[in-house]
């Protein structure tokens, strides 16, 4: 003679399995949080580096924005802070007055960002090259984003 469930059980039951379907949308929610967060820091660390650069350009603190330069890139960037600002007075990119910094490619520990600067009132396109070293992203390049505009193709 089969007997039926009693009604607890089967109340026990529904809860066991909603029990089980919570913990996995929490592990699964827990799961996307460190993935998306591993890549949204991937992308904030060289932007925010580059702002930093920007913004010590616009103080017009060239020991701390020749501070950012990656060592292997020095000489280029003039050898020293008074060399830099020597050498972006001369390109006409040394004293910004503000920026936005709006894209940013991070591919293979090179990343660029870009947007624009104003100089002498012109507001101009830029882009800051950066590469990670060790934990640090350093610059290895700056001056006019030349990267012509996407067109639209019928």
């Amino acid at each position: 003679m089969e007997s039926t469930p009693k009604k607890s059980n089967r109340t026990r039951n529904i809860f066991i399995v909603l029990g089980v379907l919570a913990l996995a949308c929490v592990i699964c929610v827990a799961i996307v949080a460190v993935v998306a967060g591993g890549a949204v820091g991937a992308i904030a660390a060289p932007l925010l580096k580059a702002n930093d650069f920007m913004t010590s350009l616009e103080a017009k603190d060239y020991a701390k924005a020749y501070g950012f330069i990656d060592p292997s890139q020095q000489e280029g960037f003039g050898g020293s802070a008074d060399g830099m600002q020597a050498k972006l007075s001369g390109l006409g990119i040394a004293e910004p007055t503000a920026h936005t910094l709006s894209n940013i490619n991070v591919n293979n520990g090179d990343a660029v960002a870009s947007g624009t600067a104003t100089f002498g009132g012109t507001i101009q396109r830029i882009r800051v090259d950066m590469r990670k070293s060790g934990d640090n992203w350093l610059v290895i390049g700056y001056g006019p984003d030349n990267t012509p505009e996407p067109t639209a193709t019928s």
